[in-house]
């Protein structure tokens, strides 16, 4: 396994999910704007993006100040476990203030995006331990797989529900409303 083309790969869908997703708000911006809520999603993503693609170059950037390989792992699982877990606790405070009728597709990302937290977060502490050595680098990769999971959950979500605001306005409905 080349670590560097997994980083490289993890670091173009980080960055692809980010820019698809303001894609999506600036057609959407044509036609009206975003809720509150939307507004957060949006930041969420961006945000759990850009952190992935910052931790995809960490490594290489504290290798080449001469930290060892599998060190230099170990220091950016640690700094990745803290982000991580303050983007977990965010995101929970988030989870309350879902509208009645975005809870469908809002609890279906939440499970998945729990799911990809509740892998993320052990993974990195243990590849911070040291327990693994030698493994650094494919927990690491496991890692921050499963935090672009989060993100890319987000996303759909974010998709899902414009999509289900977009459907009710050409229908007539009131829910779109103030999107």
């Amino acid at each position: 396994m080349d670590p560097a083309g997994w980083l490289q790969t993890i670091a173009e869908v980080a960055i692809a999910i980010a820019g698809f997703s303001a894609v999506i708000t600036a057609f959407r911006r044509g036609h009206a704007g975003l809720d509150p809520m939307m507004a957060n999603r949006l930041f969420s993503i961006v945000t759990i993006s850009m952190v992935v693609a910052f931790f995809t170059i960490l490594p290489s950037v504290l290798s080449g100040l001469g930290i060892r390989v599998a060190t230099a792992f170990r220091v950016s699982a640690l700094l990745a476990l803290a982000i991580e877990s303050l983007i977990f606790f965010v995101t929970i405070r988030q989870l309350r203030q879902i509208p009645r009728y975005e809870e469908q597709v809002s609890r279906v990302g939440a499970v998945l995006a729990y799911a990809f937290i509740g892998i993320s977060v052990p993974t990195a502490a243990i590849c911070a331990s040291g327990l693994f050595a030698g493994r650094e680098a494919g927990l690491y990769l496991l890692m921050l797989t499963c935090f672009l999971g989060v993100a890319a959950t987000r996303f759909a979500g974010f998709t899902a529900v414009l999509l289900a605001h977009r459907l009710d306005e050409q229908e007539g409905g009131g829910v779109g409303k103030g999107l």
